[in-house]
């Protein structure tokens, strides 16, 4: 009998991890990720591949794999992003992704004339948060909030609501964790934001909240 080993999301696990995962009687290990996404997260920016002194702490088995070219398949049909969307990352990470036939004959989105890609330029600067930093700066850097977005995505889904867009058809996302803090505070005015589980243990290991309401996030194709 074959013991196989089935990791999805592989490009989020730390090497460390799944090497003492593999016991002696494994036979068989499946790493299922993608190495050009999130690396996993590691508390000490001095260690990670970002800081640049060779340790590269975060840097998953699967990410060594493929950078050292060892066999491996990768997905080019996407089933989820609208074409306006995919054109972005096509140029910037995933040349020859293609759309799949249901990513196309989308409904515009309702209420917006320019499009259902918009991007916004303001000057409003942004805000500093220093409770996500530390004295040392070992581990957790200062974060970074933008009240003037905060509040503009807030209009937004207000707008969106006045179109017909129920909030399960709504989902905010922002890079910073000082931005989902506050963006939760403000849509909290309104609505009850539901946050995905690596979020909600992000704001509680942070100190921001001690708990908070979860769903399964989804990335990937």
């Amino acid at each position: 009998m074959l013991l196989i080993i089935r990791q999805e999301e592989a490009g989020e696990i730390l090497e460390s991890h799944i090497l003492t995962a593999l016991g002696p009687k494994a036979d068989q290990l499946i790493l299922i990720g993608d190495h050009k996404q999130l690396r996993p997260k590691v508390s000490n920016y001095q260690l990670s591949v970002e800081k640049g002194e060779g340790y590269d702490l975060n840097r998953s088995l699967f990410e060594r794999l493929v950078l050292k070219g060892f066999p491996h398949q990768t997905l080019t049909v996407q089933h989820r992003m609208r074409p306006e969307i995919s054109a972005l990352i096509r140029q910037l990470t995933y040349p020859d992704l293609i759309d799949g036939p249901k990513t196309k004959g989308r409904p515009d989105i309702r209420g917006f004339e320019n499009g259902n890609l918009i991007f916004v330029s303001h000057k409003k600067q942004e805000d500093h948060n220093p409770q996500l930093g530390n004295q040392d700066g070992l581990t957790y850097k200062s974060s970074k909030q933008n009240t003037f977005e905060a509040e503009m995505v807030l209009k937004c889904v207000r707008y969106l609501g006045q179109q017909g867009y129920g909030t399960d058809k709504i989902v905010i996302l922002t890079p910073y964790l000082g931005q989902l803090q506050l963006l939760r505070e403000k849509l909290s005015e309104d609505n009850d934001p539901i946050l995905s589980d690596l979020d909600s243990y992000d704001l509680i290991r942070a100190g921001y909240v001690h708990g908070c309401r979860k769903i399964v996030r989804w990335w990937g194709f």
